[in-house]
């Protein structure tokens, strides 16, 4: 019995060790699942902000880097780049019909006709039913950010048996900017209301090129813009320009918006058969107004709003009959509704018309000579669009970004500002201005509401595609396949 009896002892003090150990490598093992939970939201961390640069493919994998170690130093981040577009489904091919603008899955220098691509033409693609993913050159636009890391984590009780450290091995994060795969969440309708009065005459290059330049952010399939213009376009084509988007030389004669809602920009003025993007071309449609009718703000932008509203209306009788039901068949849920209007200067029109705070959203156009009536017609007819759901950005250029432009007592500045809809957080739009009286860019354009400003015309291109990433909140965390 007694030798029994040390035998267990022996057994037991043996299974004693055993649970010591077992418990030991279980405390370093959740070590392990909490670094790599913790690698895991600092990779989520960085992922996120490299695709707030994007397209920018130098300044994603430096903001990606930088936010990974912020988030945690001891990370080596591995940056790769990606073309997310969508899958063909159960084939699992490329579907060429889901590339943005914002993205060229193509290796650089290729010369493959994007509706050819396949996955065997594009080397190192992977697909699943939902997306495809493109390995990306530095050389071209990207739409979407990954980011790898790991790791090691010294242990505690397992250096007994001589394991000092584990891995957390490798964790993965990635997040795509704008349209990324076959179900895009952001359909909107979007009205620019662009001024290209003679004040603008030295910038309306700068003001073609940045809403050019937000188009190629956009997805023309889900995203649907029309133009349209202060002063009025011409009520016919002018030698040169297909659209109607030449200004007038009449006051009372030609459309406020000469381009109905388009799904086939490209965002290139030149070479394009969209009416969109020729109407944008400076050298032949898109020049400065004569002058001589002054600057109109409160009827653009309710018939902008009327537009939005009413989308299968013809918003000038010389435009072709609305294809917008047929476009908007494609998309499976309800867009988002937008105008987009810069100006530099206070209003100054004709007529006599006072709009109540309650005036309906309709056709009829409105003007007063008195720019402080103009001013507040303004305000009313955004207040009542704003009501019915529709996000108005406003961009002040030149003048209108001064303390000192004033329609009546009131600051056209802050006028521009009141009509901009709320931040996301619900605060509203304001102007930051500085020491001299002058819009403070660096703040306004930063901020995070939908009021922006800029007195350079080289700016308004940068402004255009803030604003549009802006309404967007466009950058999300995908799984790549």
């Amino acid at each position: 019995m007694r030798s029994d009896d040390g035998a267990v002892a022996i057994v037991m003090a043996l299974m004693m060790v055993l649970i010591i150990v077992v418990a030991a490598f279980a405390l370093d093992l959740t070590r392990i699942y909490a670094a790599r939970q913790r690698v895991q939201n600092a990779l989520d961390a960085a992922a996120t902000a490299g695709a707030a640069m994007l397209p920018n493919v130098a300044s994603a994998a430096t903001a990606a880097a930088l936010y990974a170690r912020l988030n945690d130093p001891t990370i080596v981040p591995v940056v790769h780049l990606y073309c997310v577009i969508g899958s063909t489904g159960a084939t699992m091919q490329l579907n060429t019909n889901q590339i943005p603008y914002t993205c060229d899955p193509r290796p650089a220098g290729s010369t493959i006709v994007p509706s050819t691509m396949t996955t065997s033409t594009i080397p190192g693609t992977s697909c699943n039913q939902a997306i495809c993913a493109v390995p990306c050159d530095t050389g071209v636009s990207c739409n979407t950010i990954k980011v790898a890391g790991s790791e090691t984590v010294p242990f505690y009780f397992a250096p007994i048996i001589g394991v000092r450290s584990g891995s957390t091995g490798s964790v993965v994060s990635a997040a795509c900017s704008g349209a990324c795969g076959s179900v895009i969440l952001n359909p909107m309708d979007v009205v620019v209301v662009a001024d290209r009065t003679g004040s603008m005459s030295s910038n309306v290059t700068n003001l073609a090129n940045a809403i050019a330049g937000m188009l190629k952010t956009m997805t023309p399939s889900q995203q649907f813009v029309s133009l349209a213009t202060i002063d009025r376009s011409s009520a016919t084509k002018v030698s040169g320009c297909p659209s109607y988007t030449a200004p007038s030389t009449d006051p009372t004669l030609g459309p406020w918006i000469p381009i109905p809602f388009s799904n086939d920009y490209t965002g290139a003025t030149t070479g394009s058969t969209s009416l969109l993007d020729q109407g944008l071309n400076p050298s032949t449609c898109f020049k400065v107004s004569s002058g001589t009718m002054g600057t109109y703000l409160a009827t653009p932008l309710k018939l902008a709003a009327y537009y939005l509203l009413n989308p299968t209306s013809i918003p000038n009788p010389l435009l072709p009959t609305s294809t917008y039901a047929s476009m908007a068949a494609a998309r499976d849920m309800t867009p988002r509704k937008v105008i987009i209007l810069e100006t530099d200067g206070q209003p100054n029109e004709q007529g006599s018309s006072v709009v109540p705070t309650n005036a309906p959203i309709d056709t009829t156009e409105v003007g007063n000579s008195n720019s402080a009536q103009a001013c507040t017609n303004f305000q009313n007819i955004a207040s009542v669009a704003k009501s019915q759901g529709i996000m108005i950005v406003t961009v002040a250029f030149g003048s209108a970004t001064s303390a000192s432009t004033k329609c009546g007592t009131q600051i056209v500045a802050n006028v521009l500002a009141s009509v901009a809809s709320n931040a996301p957080n619900g605060s509203p739009s304001t102007v930051p201005f500085d020491s001299s009286g002058k819009c403070n860019t660096a703040v306004a354009n930063t901020d995070g509401d939908y009021f922006f400003c800029t007195t350079n015309g080289a700016d308004l291109a940068p402004i255009f595609v803030t604003a549009f990433g802006q309404i967007a909140a466009k950058t999300r965390i995908v799984a790549l396949p």
